[in-house]
Protein backbone atom coordinates (compact mmCIF):
# COMPACT_ATOMS: atom_id res chain seq x y z
CA UNK A 1 0.00 0.00 0.00
CA UNK A 2 1.49 3.42 -0.91
CA UNK A 3 1.04 6.16 1.22
CA UNK A 4 1.22 9.94 0.38
CA UNK A 5 1.11 13.50 1.78
CA UNK A 6 -1.04 16.07 0.96
CA UNK A 7 -0.81 20.28 0.74
CA UNK A 8 -2.47 23.31 0.21
CA UNK A 9 -2.88 26.45 1.33
CA UNK A 10 -5.73 29.06 0.70
CA UNK A 11 -5.93 32.56 -0.21
CA UNK A 12 -8.96 34.35 0.09
CA UNK A 13 -9.70 38.41 0.06
CA UNK A 14 -12.79 39.79 2.01
CA UNK A 15 -15.00 42.93 1.45
CA UNK A 16 -17.25 45.09 3.65
CA UNK A 17 -20.94 43.09 4.06
CA UNK A 18 -24.08 45.61 2.38
CA UNK A 19 -26.42 47.06 4.88
CA UNK A 20 -29.11 44.52 5.54
CA UNK A 21 -31.50 46.72 3.44
CA UNK A 22 -29.61 46.22 0.97
CA UNK A 23 -29.09 42.40 0.73
CA UNK A 24 -31.82 41.10 -1.45
CA UNK A 25 -33.61 37.96 -0.48
CA UNK A 26 -32.84 34.74 -1.07
CA UNK A 27 -35.26 33.33 -4.30
CA UNK A 28 -36.12 29.77 -4.25
CA UNK A 29 -36.36 27.90 -7.43
CA UNK A 30 -39.14 28.35 -9.78
CA UNK A 31 -39.46 24.83 -10.79
CA UNK A 32 -38.03 21.87 -10.21
CA UNK A 33 -34.49 21.10 -9.12
CA UNK A 34 -32.27 21.48 -12.27
CA UNK A 35 -29.74 18.93 -11.48
CA UNK A 36 -32.57 15.86 -11.42
CA UNK A 37 -34.25 14.60 -14.05
CA UNK A 38 -35.64 11.18 -12.46
CA UNK A 39 -35.32 9.91 -8.70
CA UNK A 40 -35.99 6.26 -8.10
CA UNK A 41 -36.26 5.09 -4.14
CA UNK A 42 -37.14 1.99 -2.61
CA UNK A 43 -36.08 -0.85 -0.01
CA UNK A 44 -34.54 -4.28 -0.31
CA UNK A 45 -35.68 -6.84 2.58
CA UNK A 46 -33.42 -9.41 3.47
CA UNK A 47 -35.34 -12.96 4.74
CA UNK A 48 -33.59 -16.27 5.10
CA UNK A 49 -35.07 -19.12 2.61
CA UNK A 50 -35.04 -21.88 5.08
CA UNK A 51 -37.90 -19.90 7.34
CA UNK A 52 -38.39 -16.20 6.01
CA UNK A 53 -37.13 -14.70 8.84
CA UNK A 54 -36.02 -11.07 8.60
CA UNK A 55 -32.03 -10.53 7.86
CA UNK A 56 -31.36 -6.99 7.16
CA UNK A 57 -32.64 -4.40 4.84
CA UNK A 58 -31.28 -2.02 2.46
CA UNK A 59 -32.69 1.47 1.34
CA UNK A 60 -31.43 2.75 -1.66
CA UNK A 61 -32.16 6.21 -3.73
CA UNK A 62 -30.87 6.56 -7.25
CA UNK A 63 -31.41 9.93 -9.29
CA UNK A 64 -30.58 10.21 -13.04
CA UNK A 65 -28.81 13.49 -13.78
CA UNK A 66 -29.38 16.25 -16.70
CA UNK A 67 -25.97 14.80 -18.07
CA UNK A 68 -26.28 11.12 -18.47
CA UNK A 69 -24.57 10.34 -15.10
CA UNK A 70 -26.56 8.83 -11.95
CA UNK A 71 -25.87 8.46 -8.33
CA UNK A 72 -26.91 5.75 -6.27
CA UNK A 73 -27.37 6.32 -2.38
CA UNK A 74 -27.80 3.10 0.06
CA UNK A 75 -27.66 2.20 3.01
CA UNK A 76 -27.75 -1.31 4.16
CA UNK A 77 -28.69 -2.97 7.84
CA UNK A 78 -26.76 -6.40 7.94
CA UNK A 79 -28.41 -8.51 10.91
CA UNK A 80 -25.56 -10.77 10.62
CA UNK A 81 -22.43 -9.07 12.80
CA UNK A 82 -24.66 -6.09 13.10
CA UNK A 83 -23.21 -4.69 10.21
CA UNK A 84 -24.01 -1.41 8.43
CA UNK A 85 -22.53 0.18 5.34
CA UNK A 86 -22.90 3.80 4.27
CA UNK A 87 -22.42 3.78 0.64
CA UNK A 88 -22.63 6.58 -2.72
CA UNK A 89 -21.75 5.50 -6.33
CA UNK A 90 -21.69 7.56 -9.60
CA UNK A 91 -21.54 6.18 -12.42
CA UNK A 92 -21.21 7.95 -16.38
CA UNK A 93 -23.61 7.69 -19.19
CA UNK A 94 -22.45 4.09 -20.05
CA UNK A 95 -22.97 3.27 -16.59
CA UNK A 96 -18.89 2.56 -16.28
CA UNK A 97 -18.20 3.61 -12.59
CA UNK A 98 -16.91 7.37 -11.54
CA UNK A 99 -16.18 7.23 -8.09
CA UNK A 100 -17.79 6.03 -4.72
CA UNK A 101 -17.45 6.72 -0.78
CA UNK A 102 -18.55 4.26 1.71
CA UNK A 103 -18.09 3.74 5.38
CA UNK A 104 -18.47 0.39 7.06
CA UNK A 105 -19.55 -0.45 10.66
CA UNK A 106 -19.51 -4.30 12.42
CA UNK A 107 -20.53 -5.32 15.83
CA UNK A 108 -21.55 -1.57 16.66
CA UNK A 109 -18.07 -0.14 16.01
CA UNK A 110 -16.74 1.87 13.23
CA UNK A 111 -14.34 -0.47 10.70
CA UNK A 112 -13.49 1.98 8.04
CA UNK A 113 -14.09 3.82 5.10
CA UNK A 114 -12.84 4.60 1.88
CA UNK A 115 -12.69 7.14 -1.44
CA UNK A 116 -11.95 5.60 -4.92
CA UNK A 117 -12.29 7.39 -8.01
CA UNK A 118 -11.99 6.30 -11.54
CA UNK A 119 -10.03 7.65 -14.24
CA UNK A 120 -9.52 5.43 -17.51
CA UNK A 121 -7.80 2.68 -16.30
CA UNK A 122 -6.41 3.71 -12.79
CA UNK A 123 -8.20 3.90 -9.48
CA UNK A 124 -6.95 5.54 -6.85
CA UNK A 125 -8.42 5.24 -2.94
CA UNK A 126 -7.83 7.22 0.01
CA UNK A 127 -8.68 4.43 2.81
CA UNK A 128 -9.22 5.15 6.91
CA UNK A 129 -8.83 2.38 8.81
CA UNK A 130 -10.75 1.60 12.20
CA UNK A 131 -7.80 3.06 14.29
CA UNK A 132 -7.56 5.89 12.31
CA UNK A 133 -4.57 5.20 9.71
CA UNK A 134 -4.94 6.45 6.58
CA UNK A 135 -3.83 5.31 3.59
CA UNK A 136 -3.71 5.47 -0.45
CA UNK A 137 -4.10 2.66 -2.78
CA UNK A 138 -3.80 2.48 -6.71
CA UNK A 139 -4.66 -0.18 -8.70
CA UNK A 140 -4.95 -0.75 -12.91
CA UNK A 141 -8.36 -2.11 -14.41
CA UNK A 142 -9.68 -2.30 -17.74
CA UNK A 143 -12.03 -1.05 -19.39
CA UNK A 144 -14.95 -3.85 -18.37
CA UNK A 145 -15.22 -3.01 -14.48
CA UNK A 146 -18.12 -2.57 -12.23
CA UNK A 147 -17.65 -1.51 -8.30
CA UNK A 148 -19.45 -3.74 -5.61
CA UNK A 149 -19.78 -1.21 -2.84
CA UNK A 150 -21.33 -3.73 0.01
CA UNK A 151 -22.68 -7.03 -0.26
CA UNK A 152 -25.50 -7.14 -2.39
CA UNK A 153 -25.29 -7.88 -5.66
CA UNK A 154 -27.62 -5.65 -6.95
CA UNK A 155 -26.14 -2.73 -5.78
CA UNK A 156 -24.13 -1.27 -8.80
CA UNK A 157 -24.41 -1.86 -12.65
CA UNK A 158 -22.48 -4.89 -13.23
CA UNK A 159 -23.14 -5.98 -16.73
CA UNK A 160 -23.24 -2.20 -18.40
CA UNK A 161 -20.84 -3.89 -20.87
CA UNK A 162 -22.34 -6.75 -22.17
CA UNK A 163 -23.25 -7.31 -25.70
CA UNK A 164 -26.43 -8.39 -25.76
CA UNK A 165 -25.60 -9.67 -29.35
CA UNK A 166 -22.47 -12.17 -28.32
CA UNK A 167 -23.91 -15.61 -27.72
CA UNK A 168 -20.66 -16.48 -25.59
CA UNK A 169 -19.23 -15.55 -22.25
CA UNK A 170 -17.83 -12.04 -22.06
CA UNK A 171 -15.16 -11.56 -18.94
CA UNK A 172 -14.93 -8.45 -16.69
CA UNK A 173 -13.51 -6.93 -13.49
CA UNK A 174 -15.63 -6.22 -10.19
CA UNK A 175 -13.97 -4.39 -8.00
CA UNK A 176 -15.27 -5.60 -4.36
CA UNK A 177 -14.63 -3.19 -1.74
CA UNK A 178 -13.88 -5.39 1.52
CA UNK A 179 -17.06 -5.98 4.04
CA UNK A 180 -15.66 -8.50 6.11
CA UNK A 181 -15.92 -8.34 9.75
CA UNK A 182 -11.93 -8.63 10.13
CA UNK A 183 -11.05 -5.28 12.09
CA UNK A 184 -7.07 -6.08 10.61
CA UNK A 185 -8.10 -5.80 7.28
CA UNK A 186 -8.72 -1.77 5.43
CA UNK A 187 -11.44 -1.26 3.54
CA UNK A 188 -9.38 -1.57 0.19
CA UNK A 189 -10.24 -2.70 -3.16
CA UNK A 190 -9.88 -6.32 -4.39
CA UNK A 191 -10.10 -7.28 -7.91
CA UNK A 192 -12.09 -10.28 -9.22
CA UNK A 193 -12.78 -12.33 -12.47
CA UNK A 194 -16.41 -11.97 -13.22
CA UNK A 195 -17.81 -13.32 -16.87
CA UNK A 196 -21.39 -13.07 -18.29
CA UNK A 197 -23.37 -14.70 -21.01
CA UNK A 198 -27.04 -12.84 -22.30
CA UNK A 199 -29.32 -15.40 -22.18
CA UNK A 200 -32.24 -13.86 -23.09
CA UNK A 201 -35.02 -11.24 -21.37
CA UNK A 202 -36.90 -13.15 -18.19
CA UNK A 203 -40.19 -12.09 -16.37
CA UNK A 204 -39.39 -11.67 -12.85
CA UNK A 205 -42.56 -11.11 -10.10
CA UNK A 206 -41.71 -9.87 -7.10
CA UNK A 207 -43.44 -7.90 -4.05
CA UNK A 208 -43.23 -4.85 -6.04
CA UNK A 209 -44.99 -5.68 -9.69
CA UNK A 210 -43.92 -7.82 -12.78
CA UNK A 211 -40.87 -6.81 -14.64
CA UNK A 212 -39.25 -8.44 -17.63
CA UNK A 213 -35.29 -8.67 -17.02
CA UNK A 214 -32.70 -9.53 -18.38
CA UNK A 215 -31.13 -12.52 -17.39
Amino acid sequence: MMRQAFGMALVWTAAAAPALAQQSAPVDNPGPNAAIQRVTRGEYAYRALKDGRARGSERFELIAHPDDTRTLVMWNDLYARNGQIHGVLRVDGRFRPIETHYTYWTDGKFKGAAYFRLEGATLDGLLRSADGTVGTQRVNVPEAVSFAVHPLAGDGWHAWYVDRERPDEQPGIVVNFDASSDFAAPPSARLQPQSWKYLGREPVTVPAGRFDCDR
